[in-house]
């Protein structure tokens, strides 16, 4: 879902305090921003556009600037045959191959071959499927709808060869770190429930002590012994 309308999933991350934001960003997307539809290559490519939508080639300070923030969007743009459609046609290409040498069945080899070759044939001729990660950057941070571990790598990636500057997913343990310059790998699992020790909780900054929160206000009705305790 993009940040436009309805409820929205999104990461937060933060680049580190050496690895400034440059001022030509602008400038920079729009020098890696996602080709034509026509000139999108068969094996599929990464590209950046404007927050307005995916195929906005037209990257300048006054189409990725929303209130002072940065908006783009990480354009993933993929080639692909349908599978019917793919089946079928090497079927025929088969059926006709084995006619023309007099034979009941062709060789694994020659299956293949011809599926290569319809694969070669129709890729660049099918349209583009595009999907996209919308990304907002404020001063503070970077927030983008790449919830996902392959989509934040993606983004992490492609932000970093664009932008030339690193991005760090914001997790509890850079949180505790930055805020309250904590190594949360120093510390000792804890449970937040009379009913379990601490040797049988994970050693998850936040996870366990949320879990509880979440059960007793939606199981208990709010605040009770158990609650109280946590607290």
């Amino acid at each position: 879902m993009s940040f436009e309308r309805g409820s929205v999933s999104c990461r937060f991350l933060i680049a580190p305090t050496q690895d400034k934001f440059p001022g030509d960003a602008a400038q920079r997307l729009a020098e890696e921003a996602i080709p034509a539809v026509d000139n999108i290559p068969p094996e599929g490519c990464f590209g950046w556009a404007t927050g307005r939508h995916m195929l906005d080639r037209a990257i300048t300070e006054e189409t990725v600037k929303v209130a002072g923030m940065l908006r783009a969007t990480l354009v993933k743009a993929e080639r692909k045959i349908p599978s019917a459609l793919f089946k079928a046609e090497c079927r025929q290409e088969e059926i006709a191959a084995a006619a023309a040498k007099g034979v009941q069945f062709l060789k694994r080899e020659e299956r293949k071959a011809i599926a290569k070759e319809v694969r070669d044939r129709l890729l660049p001729r099918m349209p583009p499927s595009l999907s996209g990660i919308d990304v907002v950057r404020t001063d503070a941070f970077v927030c983008a709808t790449a919830t996902s571990v392959a989509g934040c790598d993606a983004l992490v990636s492609h932000w970093e060869h664009a932008v030339g500057q690193r991005l760090i997913p914001y997790l509890p343990v850079v949180a505790a770190m930055r805020l309250g310059n904590v190594d949360v790998r120093t510390l000792t699992a804890t449970s937040f429930s009379p009913d379990v020790s601490n040797e049988d909780v994970e050693q998850d900054v936040g996870t366990e002590f949320l879990t509880w929160v979440l059960y007793f206000s939606e199981a208990q009705g709010g605040l009770n012994d158990g609650f109280a305790y946590a607290l």
